[in-house]
């Protein structure tokens, strides 16, 4: 049975970009703009894995995380962030998070 993969972003290029590296491995991906549209998306699919473009403050991550556990919580949720620094790392960890991915757009573009 393949994956189904949920990408979140309101960046459009960078949403996209990531999906089709996503789908290229075998997943199968579903992009939602914005979290209104990710939580329609998690009660209507059953998602495995929902990854959300962490450019906010973690707060709003950690809402929408926790929403998208109560529709699926199956589903892995990870945040994606460009900024690797400590202090965005140990925000999202703060906020409940036990996992999130650094992704440079630049090498998967």
């Amino acid at each position: 049975m393949q994956r189904i993969c949920l990408v979140v972003s309101e960046d459009a290029d960078a949403r996209r970009a990531l999906a089709g590296r996503l789908g290229g491995r075998g997943l199968q991906v579903i992009q939602a703009t914005d979290g209104t549209e990710a939580i329609r998306l998690a009660r209507s699919v059953a998602v495995d894995v929902v990854l959300i473009a962490a450019r906010g403050p973690a707060p709003g991550v950690r809402a929408l995380r926790e929403r998208i556990a109560a529709e699926r919580p199956e589903a892995r949720v990870i945040p994606v962030t460009s900024f690797g620094s400590v202090r965005s790392s140990t925000e999202l960890m703060r906020f409940g998070t036990d996992d999130y991915l650094i992704l440079s757009l630049i090498h998967i573009s």
